[in-house]
């Protein structure tokens, strides 16, 4: 259960997060990719993940309040920033048994979610824990914002058997592991996955190097590399419009996921 902090860096804010930029901007793509939104606007459904179990009316109001704005014009696309770290696991014989996810929260939900529970004074273990817990409930729907694909295939992932939640310079952290439910062979199959939420209310990048494999049980000859997100001018324009109420399309956020692949020789 709860533990000590993950060994991971988050990127510092220079902005109030509802001003965040995109630190991964990039020029969108044209052509084909646009007609990605063709199929992606027909079905509308928002996640729920981090509204479940928390005032959200306050949290729209708190979100109105930072930006100056009536909540009616808090608008774009993320509201809920996340820096990532993540690696595969493996056995002792080099198989894939699940996916290691470290997550931490922008300061502004942080904060949101330390009063909600009671103030920084309320903040000790137990509580921490009942977050993460509540957190992971709700992700189980979402298959815990993680796409595993195999060979094209998506993977459905195990209940995860524990987690740490902990908050460090006033930002939450909370990591955990999704197992797969059969190890897996990386040298026979091609792998990838991305860690998204499926409606881009949370915008969820992995920090400088937060993808590499584990140095301990590796297989040999394998290595991860970070494909990074292009999405189409329509997709960037429909982000800028959408504010907190809005319902995006299905599966909108992985047009601005990133995707880590496994090559193993």
């Amino acid at each position: 259960m709860a533990g000590s902090s993950p060994a991971m860096t988050a990127a510092g804010y220079e902005t109030p997060p509802c001003h965040r930029p995109d630190r991964r901007k990039r020029e969108p793509a044209s052509g084909a990719r646009a007609s990605k939104l063709d199929y992606l606007g027909q079905r509308q459904e928002q996640s729920d993940v981090f509204r479940t179990g928390l005032n959200f009316g306050m949290f729209v109001l708190a979100v109105g309040l930072l930006m100056g704005t009536p909540v009616r014009h808090a608008q774009a696309h993320p509201h809920v920033w996340i820096d990532l770290s993540s690696q595969f696991e493996f056995d002792g014989d080099g198989r894939i048994t699940g996916l290691q996810i470290d997550w931490t929260f922008d300061e502004f939900y942080s904060a949101f979610v330390i009063t909600e529970a009671g103030g920084a004074a309320a903040m000790n273990q137990e509580t921490l824990t009942g977050i993460g817990r509540r957190n992971l409930a709700n992700l189980r729907e979402y298959n815990y914002f993680t796409e595993l694909l195999v060979d094209g295939a998506v993977q459905s992932f195990a209940t995860p058997e524990t987690f740490d939640m902990g908050l460090r310079e006033g930002k939450l952290w909370l990591r955990f592991s999704v197992p797969l439910e059969t190890p897996l062979a990386p040298a026979d199959h091609r792998i990838s996955y991305a860690v998204f939420d499926p409606s881009y209310f949370v915008s969820i990048l992995h920090v400088d190097g937060g993808y590499r494999l584990p140095s301990d049980n590796a297989p040999e000859g394998c290595k991860t590399t970070l494909e990074e997100p292009n999405p189409t001018t329509e997709a960037l324009s429909l982000a800028e419009s959408l504010d907190l109420l809005d319902s995006a399309p299905d599966s909108f956020g992985a047009l601005f996921a990133e995707r880590v692949r496994l090559q193993c020789s």
